[in-house]
């Protein structure tokens, strides 16, 4: 028999709904026990984000999202690997504001 392919084909999909944008946007995430870590936002859409992490997030835990002036984000962590998680917002966040964050955090 022979070994399968270390890597499905099927998790080759992109499963994004919207467009993200590059960004590098320092910020803390709080989850729902008040604990915060340091994270830097490396990609936006108005549906999601992906972030660097210091210490890994639980899948399933609700976080809050803040950095300076911008809007505070709220959403699930949808999926973690060392140092880096994806987040689905709990509320779309606008086309608009998304541009206006994008623009000024622009890598």
């Amino acid at each position: 028999m022979e070994n399968p392919p270390s890597y499905p084909q099927w998790l080759a999909r992109e499963e994004r709904k919207a467009e993200r944008h590059e960004l590098a946007l320092s910020g803390t995430a709080t989850d729902s026990r008040t604990v915060q870590q340091p994270v830097e936002m490396v990609d936006l859409s108005p549906l999601g984000c992906r972030l660097r992490v210091v210490e890994p997030m639980r899948v399933g835990s609700y976080i809050t999202l803040a950095s300076g002036s911008a809007p505070r984000l709220e959403g699930w962590v949808a999926w973690s690997r060392p140092f880096e998680c994806g987040v689905d917002f709990a509320q779309p966040v606008p086309g608009i504001v998304v541009e206006q964050i994008a623009a000024r955090a622009a890598p």
